[in-house]
């Protein structure tokens, strides 16, 4: 087969795109400074964006002082939409230049490829501005890449002689995160690089949050937490706490408060505990909730020790609800669960807690050993309340492909087949069926013998009858018309190449999951590549209601379903081999760290749920309890397995074996519970 290159029909000359999807008009680069009165940091801004003349700004600081939420609100009040006429990339160690400038890919018609600008490119050539969050994360060559365009203002891109010159609006955000002495957190291979960047662009520094910047932040955005603010701000300053997190538990707790009141001071706390502690395990836990208890008005230690380690929520199902504790979530249809999900103490404090962030619409990320019920219990939530759950196995060979999508082979009748569909509806909608039966048949008869030029030339020659009709009479028909054309324009591009088989764009598991409003859970998320995380970027920003996904071809964003939920699970980054998730992608999510149950109540709880066929007697549970444990303890210490390695023992291979024994018979019960 031969292969072409084109250059997406010259497309990408020095010249501005016209066929990027940005499209809307924003305020005049001039913006009225009064907007900005009353906000000193916004005109700071706004002076080192219009009154400098430099093509770049850095925004920096220590990690939380705001400013991601301080460009946002620029942005706003200048009229800028993320998505639209702004563009948002976060940066990370392994994150390939070719996001930023572009790349070539194949297009639907076999053996050929386009060029495809990356985000930076589309941005420096039609004037619109771009946000590269947390430089200081990026590797050697994205930020070298960058220097002569804030030099100069020009970008070089690989395989073209000139370069490309930036639009006249074009602006570049950098936000860079700093220590408490206000140096880079950069390691020395960029603090080079990034102080040359420094030096050609308008540095804006933020300090830390003082106490009142926090009371303003959360009382104009919760005032009914009025009573709260000063106690939650100080909290943020003395305990180390993320304004990000504080402000979550105020979005949790807002519907507690009446009159200046908690409704539920125990509730309140749970609350608490996922946000500020929910990532921490046994007495680290507990010292943490003791300092942060003065939130709930000074609880008791037992009231605390019993709500981080006894709490055992109650569990109600209705046709329309279901309940765990605190948390309820609305059921998308009435189901049975068939997962085995045994009700014990920990397990449904797992639950209640990861309801918890489904109700609130919380991104949710579980951390636990391996088999210590992390999947189960997302699988188990989904299961009783009805929604579609997708689950991916991720990996360091995982592509942004197998999230985002991308182009495969298909027969040329999955191409044919929805655009005969088209026709005969537009068809029907403009001539009339009587007149035109024999037509129709034809074009069945195409269809069905497989011929597909004479089919296109048939319904090119109605597409240009039905413009000539539908001209002046019915607009919107004419335009619909009009783009079945372009559909047949670019089949007859694909049937010059083989009418046998086509290339079409295969949407991946997590643009359907938030077009369709499913749930997916991505397990080992701390294996997937850069590529791979970067699509998580957009999804973890709460506000987004549109995402924008720089691998789809049409660059048209995504509309988030409202029953979307997006749950990550990972083993702790403690042993060799295992990774750590990076940290501006892990603060975004709600941690919860899962531990192994380990007492004798829950264990035989457990194994009652799955051998309650075969009504166990309490004797014959303890000793399977024992025996677990004396397992689990050997294989420390004196087992080997196979391949001279310690075993690794955990629940799942504890409910699988129990599982087993009572689905497989094998004589009687003790000699299938033995097998």
């Amino acid at each position: 087969m031969d292969f072409i290159v084109r250059r997406d029909d010259d497309a990408l000359k020095l010249e501005r795109i016209s066929s990027c999807n940005f499209g809307t008009s924003c305020l005049s680069a001039h913006a009225d400074k009064e907007q900005f009165q009353g906000n000193q940091k916004l005109e700071e801004l706004h002076i080192a964006v219009e009154g400098s003349g430099a093509l770049s700004v850095v925004v920096q600081g220590p990690s939380g002082c705001g400013k991601t939420s301080l460009l946002r609100d620029y942005l706003s009040l200048r009229g800028r939409t993320v998505g639209d006429s702004v563009m948002v990339v976060h940066l990370g160690e392994q994150i390939d230049s070719k996001v930023l400038l572009g790349t070539f890919t194949c297009t639907a018609v076999p053996g050929e490829f386009v060029w495809m600008p990356g985000l930076l490119t589309k941005c420096v050539l039609n004037g619109h501005w771009i946000v590269l969050e947390d430089i200081d994360f990026a590797p050697p060559d994205v930020i070298s890449l960058l220097l002569p365009l804030v030099k100069t203002g020009r970008l070089n891109l690989p395989g073209y002689y000139e370069a490309v010159v930036a639009a006249r609006d074009f602006k570049l955000f950098l936000t860079q995160r700093t220590t408490s002495t206000g140096c880079p957190e950069a390691g020395h291979m960029v603090a080079g690089l990034l102080k040359v960047l420094e030096d050609h662009s308008v540095t804006l520094t933020l300090p830390p949050h003082t106490t009142d910047d926090i009371e303003k932040v959360i009382s104009s955005e919760y005032p009914d937490l009025e009573t709260f603010t000063k106690q939650l701000a100080l909290t943020v300053v003395e305990q180390g706490v993320s304004l990000r997190h504080v402000l979550k538990l105020c979005n949790r707790i807002v519907p507690q408060v009446a009159h200046g009141r908690l409704t539920s001071v125990p509730d309140m706390m749970l609350d608490l505990l996922d946000c500020f502690c929910g990532h921490l395990s046994g007495e680290k836990k507990l010292s943490k909730a003791l300092k942060l208890s003065h939130l709930c008005g000074g609880l008791s230690q037992n009231m605390v020790e019993q709500l981080c380690f006894s709490h055992m929520p109650s569990l109600q199902s209705s046709p329309s609800t279901f309940s765990v504790g605190r948390s309820y979530i609305g059921r998308s249809c009435s189901s049975q669960s068939k997962v085995c999900y045994s009700h014990t103490q920990s397990s449904l404090s797992l639950l209640e807690a990861v309801s918890r962030c489904v109700q609130m619409a919380e991104p949710v990320l579980l951390v636990g050993e391996t088999g210590v019920g992390k999947t189960a219990t997302v699988s188990y939530l989904a299961s009783v309340t009805g929604y579609k759950l997708v689950v991916m196995n991720l990996s360091q060979q995982t592509d942004s492909i197998d999230l985002l999508g991308g182009y495969k082979p298909v027969q040329m009748v999955h191409i044919v087949a929805p655009l005969k569909e088209e026709f005969e509806e537009l068809f029907r909608a403009t001539f009339s069926l009587k007149q035109n039966g024999h037509f129709l048949a034809s074009v069945q008869t195409c269809v069905t013998k497989k011929q597909w030029i004479k089919l296109l030339k048939l319904m090119v020659h109605s597409v240009e009858s039905a413009h000539k009709r539908t001209k002046r009479s019915d607009k919107n028909l004419y335009a619909k018309w009009g783009k079945l054309g372009l559909k047949l324009k670019k089949l007859r591009q694909q049937l010059l190449k083989s009418q046998t088989f086509a290339f079409t764009f295969d949407e991946g598991a997590l643009v359907e999951a938030v077009k369709e409003g499913w749930w997916i859970l991505l397990d080992e998320v701390n294996l997937a590549s850069a590529e791979s995380l970067q699509c998580l970027s957009a999804i973890l920003e709460a506000h987004s209601n549109s995402l924008l996904f720089m691998e789809k071809p049409d660059s048209e964003p995504v509309t988030r379903h409202p029953d979307f939920r997006l749950f990550c699970c990972m083993n702790p980054s403690t042993d060799v081999g295992k990774k750590s998730l990076p940290e501006n992608i892990r603060n975004r999510f709600t941690e919860l760290y899962v531990e192994e149950p380990t007492s004798t109540a829950d264990l035989s709880v457990m194994i009652q749920d799955y051998l309650k066929n075969d009504c166990p007697s309490n004797p014959l549970v303890e000793g399977i309890v024992r025996l677990y444990r004396s397992l689990k303890e050997l294989s420390k210490t004196k087992l080997l397995g196979g391949t001279g390695r310690s075993p690794h023992y955990s629940l799942r291979n504890l409910c699988r074996a129990l599982e087993y024994a009572s689905n497989h018979r094998c004589g009687s019960f003790h000699r299938s519970l033995y097998e």
